[in-house]
């Protein structure tokens, strides 16, 4: 019987298809599907980083999974793009994540390498893979051409007589996690622009009238946000986390105990400043 362990030895040429309930794989006449779901699997991404040289994009990503049911590594991990998969993972340790979350194991790790082109776009869309026992589980996100990117971030993000700040913005938004390590700020949310929510979102955060960070995107898929909006955006990429510069290293201001966060709707070029924090 054919079935993904099948994909193992050459993964270069094997199709795939994303359906709610199941992945369905072809190659030439063989064909096969594996169930599906969004709970099998606990994950996350640490890096997802891409360097032009050429016509090609040099891609790493890293990070961790482990099926959930059984407490156990994931059988095997891929890298999939425009519904192909191009690369598979390879397992390494991560006894931080062991410790973490209570697991009996180390090897939840996973580092991937691939190429993708380095044309006009500023991001490719590619989806981490995970297969279990008989199941299977996905994670759609971008992956950033930061050289491309760093021009029109910057250009959009300029803090000029264009930029407001209102009671009722026109984005929905939620920060759901923030965390301090060694000067760096992190935070991690979601955001949409309400008038187009298939618009992308420049994204940065200040603190007394500095920007703190790199302007980012919304490079996560977060389907529950589309399905509690009833909306799609394609993979719904909604999600995002900023890291920040060194903090002790820029003019903030002591006594300035607020952060605001800056949208800018890249189709509409809305800026609006949104006090996220205030003491």
């Amino acid at each position: 019987m054919h079935n993904i362990y099948n994909v193992n030895r050459s993964v270069a040429g094997h199709y795939v298809e994303f359906t709610k309930s199941a992945l369905n794989i072809t190659k030439n006449v063989t064909s096969f599907s594996i169930p599906r779901s969004n709970q099998d699997f606990s994950y996350y991404i640490d890096k997802a980083e891409a360097k032009a040289e050429g016509n090609v994009l040099k891609c790493s990503v890293s990070g961790w999974a482990y099926a959930n049911k059984n407490s156990s590594p994931a059988k095997s991990l891929y890298i999939a793009y425009n519904n192909k998969i191009i690369a598979r993972a390879k397992p390494n340790r991560r006894i931080d994540v062991r410790t973490n979350m209570d697991l009996t194991f180390d090897h939840s790790g996973f580092e991937c390498s691939f190429n993708l082109p380095n044309n006009a776009s500023l991001h490719h869309a590619v989806t981490l893979i995970m297969i279990g026992d008989k199941n299977s589980q996905v994670h759609h996100f971008k992956i950033i051409n930061t050289q491309k990117a760093k021009g029109y971030s910057a250009q959009a993000t300029t803090l000029d007589r264009t930029v407001t700040r209102t009671a009722k913005p026109s984005f929905e938004y939620r920060i759901e996690s923030a965390s301090m390590q060694d000067g760096t700020l992190r935070l991690k949310g979601w955001c949409f622009f309400k008038e187009d929510p298939s618009s992308e979102i420049y994204i940065n955060f200040l603190k007394s009238g500095v920007i703190l960070g790199e302007t980012t995107f919304q490079t996560q898929s977060r389907p529950d946000v589309g399905d509690n909006f009833s909306i799609q955006n394609d993979y719904n990429f909604y999600g995002f986390e900023y890291i920040s510069f060194k903090l002790e290293e820029l003019p903030l201001n002591p006594a300035d105990r607020s952060v605001d966060m800056l949208l800018v709707a890249r189709n509409d070029s809305r800026k609006e400043l949104i006090r996220i924090y205030s003491e």
